[in-house]
């Protein structure tokens, strides 16, 4: 590829250094907001019978994945992650599959437990980043941050975990966090927990940075009454109501339960993120941004983008204006008027899907939860079954 050079450098799960691969297919990973490093299913031309297996082609394997190009002739990492599956393919070619997974995964698979044994940990008046930083000091995985890399949201929080994965602690922890925080795991596994930054915006012009643009706004996921049912006794139960939104939209009505929370003060600061977050349309932006080693003068430097970047949007052609969407009021200000206003907006990057030559960028002022359905409705579902269960297994 013109002005890049991938480097597949494999390691052994215990971090010693194999080899580097060269008979390999181009990357095409993605990068998503309060997630990480995609899945990459990589192609090596080798024979059937003789791969690599048990040395370099082994379950447990960690990729780290740079390239070198004219902003980073040195090399610039851009994936890491854990090989989980290979399969063989013969015919008229031998073919060898290899799939690698990023360490979000590993966060999914990893029950918190304390130097104790216990699996179930009380958390009281904490903030969400404290509790993110202990539960990644107990799961002991890959998994690290740095003194700057996790923010406090200046909330105190009480939350008990209950037989949780490290994952869905992270989850609820941006849930209660206010609204516009989010998280990632970064391509060298450090985790990163944010307030989205609209003072340090990158600008994108279409005709110039953009080939290709589409906008959608909807109001499929907009929700004004939000019913809350938590634990202790009397049992928590509330409900909040943005009136605003349902004068507007009308009733948008959703229920959550989780008994772990029985304090007033933490429904509140939960329900207030997600209404900040819901009670109005959303605005999605996709774009397709061109590799500044493919175009010297129009491109991007794509591997420089996180999730979370503030990204603005700009056409000659037509005239923007601007707007306080970040401590706004979504009924007067030019998110809910004409569609092409979107343009000259600053909104946050969401997904990153890398082709080699571009990346195609979504971009929205809604933050997507992890799996969010799945995540979410599984939570829900441990809440009550975890309720009287036993601190520690036997």
């Amino acid at each position: 590829m013109i002005g890049k050079k991938y480097i597949y450098k494999i390691y052994s799960s215990s971090g010693t250094y194999i080899t580097t691969w060269r008979d390999v297919s181009p990357p095409m990973p993605s990068f998503k907001i309060n997630s990480g490093v995609s899945e990459l299913v990589i192609k090596l031309a080798r024979k059937f019978y003789d791969f690599g297996e048990g040395n370099d082609v082994a379950i447990g394997n960690e990729l780290k994945l740079f390239v070198s190009d004219k902003e980073a002739p040195a090399g610039v990492q851009i994936y890491s992650g854990e090989l989980t599956k290979y399969h063989l393919i013969t015919g008229e070619k031998d073919e060898v599959e290899v799939t690698f997974l990023g360490y979000v995964f590993e966060l999914a698979r990893r029950i918190v437990v304390d130097g104790s044994g216990n699996t179930t940990l009380n958390y009281s008046t904490e903030d969400p980043s404290h509790v993110i930083k202990d539960v990644i000091d107990k799961v002991g995985s890959k998994v690290t941050y740095s003194t700057t890399s996790i923010e406090d949201t200046g909330l105190s929080v009480t939350y008990s975990v209950v037989q949780n994965t490290a994952l869905e602690v992270l989850q609820r922890m941006v849930e209660l966090a206010p609204a516009n925080w989010y998280w990632y795991l970064n391509v060298d596994n450090v985790l990163h927990f944010h307030n989205f930054d609209a003072s340090s915006i990158r600008k994108f012009y279409i005709g110039k940075h953009i080939n290709k643009l589409e906008v959608t706004k909807t109001g499929e996921d907009v929700v004004n009454q939000y019913f809350f049912l938590g634990g202790g006794s009397p049992q928590l139960y509330k409900k909040y109501v943005r009136a605003d939104s349902i004068t507007q939209y009308g009733t948008k009505d959703i229920r959550e339960q989780d008994e772990r929370i029985t304090l007033a003060a933490t429904a509140l600061e939960k329900a207030t993120s997600y209404l900040d977050n819901y009670d109005h349309p959303q605005m999605c932006v996709s774009c397709t941004v061109i590799d500044s080693n493919i175009d010297h003068l129009n491109g991007v430097d794509i591997e420089q983008l996180r999730p979370g970047d503030a990204i603005q949007i700009l056409h000659p052609g037509v005239k923007t204006t601007t707007t306080r969407w970040d401590v706004g009021i979504w009924d007067i200000d030019v998110w809910d008027f004409n569609i092409k206003t979107a343009l000259g907006q600053t909104m946050r990057l969401e997904d990153i899907h890398y082709f080699g030559t571009g990346a195609t960028l979504k971009l929205g002022v809604l933050i997507p939860t992890v799996e969010k359905a799945i995540v979410k409705n599984t939570i829900l579902l441990e809440n009550f079954r975890v309720k009287d269960s036993p601190v520690a297994p036997t």
